[in-house]
């Protein structure tokens, strides 16, 4: 007796053979039946490097030659059929559409030129400065037409006005030295409390601080790396604050004893100018504290920083020029 077949119980997505149907018939629907050309039609290599179908020409015709279906010898044009993704015009495929990659250099360039005539003054500009031996040529300063030395730099007024600003903060600080030493010296050191002569020395000691920080000389590391010195909002601050110091030490109960004192002794002679110096250095300090600490509110720290930084090089520079024209030229 047969034994009956047995059932296929396994599902129909299982057979490979019906995948392979599937996606035969699927894959026209979704990706379409032609290719898409990967060949440029601006070379011209008679198509033996063509990249699609091999043995295909790359050639501009919208015609191809083949061969009659009956036999004859005789070719005959029928027309190309266009491919999938082809574009109808004088381009036949991306790769010469006018982008970054496929526009020449020289070309993007003049076009950049036609559109801003200075940016390519300012890309020789960037480049010279970051060369240094260009920019050593930049420091060197011509000939001067009446003596035949180096001629002086040109002169930066905001070089000047920052300059005008630090001398004004050396005076405001060696009048505070005066206004805390002199007295000192005019009376024995008996006659002064303790805090209040430790008071002066503070003051002394500061104001030598400041005098170094306005000169700015990065050779002590302290005053280099001091942040609360350096800024000007802060030093503002600081200025302010020995201001009104000077202004207490000017009206306080010891200065007026001394004051007293003064008329007894020099009846014919009123000895109060120390005091007056101490009214007139607080005001400096004052105005001095108030100045830095609205330059730094508007974040003009890193003016002085960049110009008075390089005027300073480029003068040195003409300092060692002068010098070595001199002795060139001694007779």
């Amino acid at each position: 007796m047969i034994a009956p077949e047995e059932e296929d119980n396994e599902p129909s997505w299982l057979d490979t053979e019906k995948d392979e149907q599937h996606r035969n018939e699927v894959e026209p629907l979704l990706f379409g039946t032609g290719k898409l050309s990967l060949n440029d039609p601006d070379e011209n290599d008679g198509g033996a490097n063509a990249f699609g179908v091999p043995g295909r020409s790359t050639s501009d015709d919208a015609s191809e030659t083949v061969a009659s279906s009956k036999g004859s010898s005789q070719p005959t044009k029928t027309p190309k059929k266009q491919d999938y993704g082809s574009i109808d015009g004088e381009r036949k495929s991306f790769w010469t559409l006018p982008t970054d990659a496929t526009t020449p250099l020289k070309q993007s360039n003049k076009k950049a030129g036609d559109e801003n005539p200075f940016a390519g003054a300012s890309e020789s500009s960037g480049n010279h400065k970051n060369n240094p031996a260009e920019k050593e040529a930049d420091d060197s300063h011509g000939s001067n037409p009446g003596s035949g030395g180096p001629e002086p730099p040109p002169q930066n007024y905001c070089v000047k006005i920052f300059s005008t600003i630090t001398v004004f903060a050396l005076v405001t600080n060696l009048s505070m030295i005066v206004s805390q030493v002199l007295p000192m010296f005019l009376y024995p050191l008996d006659d002064f409390e303790p805090s209040l002569l430790a008071l002066k020395i503070y003051m002394c000691v500061f104001a030598i601080i400041f005098i170094v920080v306005e000169v700015d000389n990065d050779s002590v590391p302290f005053f280099r790396d001091a942040v609360f010195l350096k800024t000007y909002s802060t030093r503002g601050f600081l200025y302010t604050f020995f201001g009104l110091v000077c202004f207490e030490l000017a009206h306080s109960e010891e200065t007026q004893k001394m004051i007293e004192e003064s008329k007894r002794k020099y009846a014919t002679f009123d000895v109060a100018w120390f005091a007056l110096i101490d009214t007139i250095a607080a005001w400096e300090l004052i105005s001095l504290g108030i100045l830095y600490f609205l330059m730094g509110i508007l974040c003009l720290q890193n003016i002085p920083d960049r110009w008075v930084r390089e005027e300073r090089r480029i003068w040195k520079k003409y300092r060692e020029e002068a010098k070595r024209w001199e002795t060139e030229n001694r007779v």
